[in-house]
């Protein structure tokens, strides 16, 4: 074959070409345009957009863009579409917020951290354990805006009537309810077994506990029990007072409620000389006899046909419950007198015996 013309060489105006380098340019022309890939790179420039049919079917095998890519319509892969409307997502991506994520089903396989509020409206189900664990406190940790403690492992429930249930599947079930300032723990079905006020008192078997514990039933103690009384107490002096206030039998009480009651004991060597004679020993608070009632234990002598004088001196115990006493600090003490009929002529400790007034707060 001849030399093939140079297609790249210019030809002058009106110069002659040969019909046999014409065909062969031709042909050269149809070769070059058979294996143009339209890459860019090394054959030529890129073909313009305009300059594509938009009805067209383009394959390629990597897509590669600087700026933005605009669809029209759908975005398939391998024949299945990615997005079907754009507008879809931009709705779903401007809803997101950085403190709130909604969920309306699916599940979490990994961790879940949480910077801020974990807001639930419906029931969350735990599969095994949840442990709560905070950080390490000090003055620059977290802590709760309504209560101020610190985040260190804080577990809260909050609502005007918060209530933790503990669901049994053997027996009946119990709950923690706290509401009017009272934290009940309630035992199906719905009885307070256990309450804790606002003050701090305890009650078992009822809502309205009125001391630190307060037990309504039976109370099994076991190892000993231990109350606490107040309780003055001496050797004499003997004091021969017939009518008022044994001024050295005296103790202050210091009544804490206000529907309980005061329970005294008085313990003395009391004696009433002579035939047909006759004293009476009175418990009374702050001078005067209780609302509730008068405390006192009446002693006799009489002489079997009025001719042997009599002289005992006995031990003997009085014992009262004082109600009707308001709270606060009380004296009790402890007075003689006479009796209407009978003469008098009472003696309290002989020879410096020993004395003894007890008070304790007991309720009825």
């Amino acid at each position: 074959m001849a030399d093939r013309p140079d297609p790249y060489v210019r030809k002058d105006p009106n110069d002659i070409i040969r019909s046999g380098d014409w065909n062969e340019l031709q042909i050269q022309t149809r070769e070059e345009i058979l294996k143009h890939t339209h890459t860019g790179r090394d054959d030529g420039r890129l073909i313009p957009g305009k300059a594509i049919d938009p009805t067209a079917d383009i394959s390629v095998s990597t897509l590669n863009t600087s700026g933005n890519l605009n669809v029209g319509g759908d975005l398939k892969v391998n024949g299945k579409a990615l997005l079907g409307d754009i507008a879809d997502l931009l709705a779903t991506v401007k809803g997101l917020q950085d403190d709130k994520l909604s969920r309306a089903g699916g599940s979490v396989s990994g961790n879940l951290q949480l910077d801020k509020n974990l807001l639930v409206e419906g029931t969350v189900g735990i599969g095994s354990r949840l442990t709560v664990r905070g950080g390490a406190g000090g003055a620059g940790a977290p802590k709760d805006p309504d209560s101020g403690l610190g985040y260190g492992g804080q577990l809260a429930i909050k609502g005007n009537a918060a209530q933790l249930d503990f669901i049994s599947t053997e027996y009946d079930d119990w709950a923690i309810y706290v509401h009017n300032n009272k934290m009940r723990f309630v035992r199906q079905p719905w009885s307070y077994e256990l309450v804790l006020d606002g003050r701090g008192n305890v009650g078992i078997g009822t809502e309205t506990p009125r001391a630190k514990l307060e037990v309504i039933g039976d109370l099994n103690v076991t190892d000993g029990f231990v109350r606490r009384i107040s309780m003055a107490t001496g050797l004499g002096p003997s004091d021969p007072t017939d009518n008022g206030q044994i001024v050295s039998r005296v103790l202050s009480f210091h009544k804490i409620h206000e529907n309980t009651a005061i329970r005294i004991i008085y313990c003395d060597n009391i004696r009433v000389r002579g035939n047909n004679t006759a004293a009476r020993w009175e418990i009374r608070v702050d001078g005067s006899a209780p609302p509730g009632g008068a405390i006192y234990q009446d002693k006799y002598s009489l002489c079997d046909g009025g001719v042997t004088i009599i002289d005992r001196h006995d031990p003997a115990t009085i014992v009262g419950y004082a109600v009707g006493i308001p709270p606060g600090v009380h004296t009790i003490g402890i007075w003689v007198g006479s009796i209407s009929t009978y003469a008098c002529e009472a003696y309290n400790g002989w020879a410096n015996s020993r004395w003894t007034l007890e008070a304790q707060e007991v309720w009825i």
